[in-house]
């Protein structure tokens, strides 16, 4: 009877980002003439000790997901500032045609000069209210995003420190401290 562990790879892409990363083991048995193939039960892997290239392993992948769980998070707050840059704009481009239209249509009706001076004054507050706006919804979504990334390092951190406890004790870590 010989006893073999194999590693599979699931859901790995081969980008710079390995996003999807699901590693999964299974023995499998040979018996005489017949082949049987089983996965080891959770009992028998968390009471079994590791050997230390299963530590070396199991440490490598946990930083390896770390790090492709951080350069998800940054990508997407990345992709979502982006889309609010492009999204005001977009506001900021209505808003300015919009004005544009209504600035034309009172100088049309208004000839006199104080009308002007007094409508043109109200509009540079107008556009500089709006800009403030603007600046303070993307420094609240920088500041969303910066608590955001803050949260996940210290649960990271959290669970990086348990992970790395359990397998100084040669302890199989359970599946809820990996990232």
């Amino acid at each position: 009877m010989a006893l073999k562990l194999q590693k599979f790879s699931m859901f790995q892409k081969n980008n710079k980002y390995n996003f999807f990363r699901c590693v999964c083991y299974s023995t499998i048995v040979f018996l005489g003439f017949g082949m049987s193939t089983f996965s080891r039960s959770e009992e028998n892997v968390k009471n079994s000790p590791l050997s230390k290239s299963e530590v070396k392993a199991l440490w490598k992948e946990f930083k390896k997901s770390r790090k492709a769980q951080t350069l998800a998070l940054n990508h997407q707050q990345s992709m979502e500032t982006q889309a609010l840059k492009s999204l005001q704009a977009h506001h900021y481009k209505e808003w300015d045609t919009n004005e544009r239209e209504a600035r034309h249509k009172f100088f049309k009706e208004n000839l006199k000069g104080s009308n002007r001076r007094a409508y043109v004054q109200d509009f540079i507050q107008r556009r500089e209210g709006f800009l403030k706006l603007i600046k303070e919804e993307r420094a609240l979504r920088l500041k969303e995003q910066e608590v955001r990334r803050n949260s996940l390092k210290a649960e990271l951190d959290e669970k990086e420190k348990k992970f790395k406890e359990l397998l100084d004790k040669n302890e199989r870590p359970p599946n809820a401290l990996w990232p």
